[in-house]
């Protein structure tokens, strides 16, 4: 008798545990099914997404979405998983990236958007914009980017400014050899080359003669 109603009483309070456990248990499951949810939700978003998407570690990439694989000129992602960063950084930005990258290491929340030059697979130069910002997996800190191709806005611009500069030189040149000069610095300017050279073509026989230079031929005016 004395044994019955111990455990009556002690009944409620081990109704009470088992229902907390079980709801503890249920709370675990819901959050882990959210958190699977919402890594499918964003590795979806990052695989259609229009703009380039990588993660690195100290500058090893580690993930390349497809945009990027397009942007990089690469086979397939794993021609560039593995590699550094670096090695598709023009040199004139190397230095600036390696401060971001150490930006991140130390805690920054994100890198401000920055204009730079990458180098694709076959050697083409491309106009990006890059913002970065960390990824917190496990505990270890890594850097995540996201590059926009502006290869085609830089180019309009370089043409507007030539355009400009050709219509002023125009304006204001009182010779034809001010007018040429001109016309050669901003077609150097606009194909980023280090030389230039203007031929003319005789409409009678098709042979090109160069008249005028500009950069590795000295200033060269007369040919």
């Amino acid at each position: 008798d004395y044994l019955l109603k111990d455990r009556l009483r002690r009944l409620p309070t081990a109704i009470e545990n088992a229902l907390y456990e079980r709801s503890l248990r249920e709370e675990k499951k819901r959050a882990e099914d959210e958190l699977r949810q919402s890594e499918l939700r964003y590795r979806t978003l990052v695989e259609v997404s229009p703009d380039a998407i990588v993660v690195h570690d100290q500058g090893v990439l580690l993930f390349v979405n497809p945009a990027t694989v397009e942007l990089m000129g690469a086979s397939s992602a794993d021609e560039l998983i593995g590699r550094n960063v670096l090695d598709f950084v023009h040199p004139d930005y190397r230095e600036r990236v390696v401060e971001r990258i150490g930006a991140i290491q130390r805690g920054a929340d994100q890198i401000p958007p920055m204009e730079e030059k990458l180098i694709r697979v076959d050697g083409q130069i491309l106009d990006v914009e890059i913002v970065g910002g960390p990824m917190i997996q496990q505990g270890k800190r890594y850097s995540q980017l996201v590059v926009r191709d502006i290869t085609a806005r830089k180019r309009r611009e370089r043409e507007l400014r030539a355009i400009a500069a050709l219509s002023e030189a125009l304006r204001l040149s009182e010779s034809a050899e001010g007018i040429v000069h001109v016309l050669l610095q901003q077609a150097r300017y606009l194909l980023d080359a280090l030389a230039a050279m203007l031929f003319l073509k005789n409409p009678v026989t098709g042979e090109m003669k160069g008249i005028a230079g500009l950069g590795l031929w000295d200033d060269v005016s007369a040919m």
